[in-house]
């Protein structure tokens, strides 16, 4: 059982990093909160939309996140 969960967001998640967000994905203690890339159908931004995260194309949205911790 996970006491904490650390709530993430992704930035420039091509190829390598849709990798990466399946991994964080499927980790019980993190919680992918939103991801961002420029481009919108990056492997990354498909897979989130998939899992249901929501994404974004500005980073600037990060700053407006509650409760972001990474």
């Amino acid at each position: 059982m996970v006491s904490f969960m650390l709530k993430v967001a992704m930035v420039g998640v091509g190829r390598s990093g849709s990798v990466l967000l399946q991994f964080l994905h499927d980790d019980p203690g993190i919680e992918v909160v939103a991801v961002v890339d420029k481009n919108d159908t990056a492997d990354g931004m498909i897979l989130a939309r998939t899992l249901g995260i929501p994404t974004y194309i500005d980073y600037k949205i990060l700053a407006d996140l509650p409760h972001l911790d990474f």
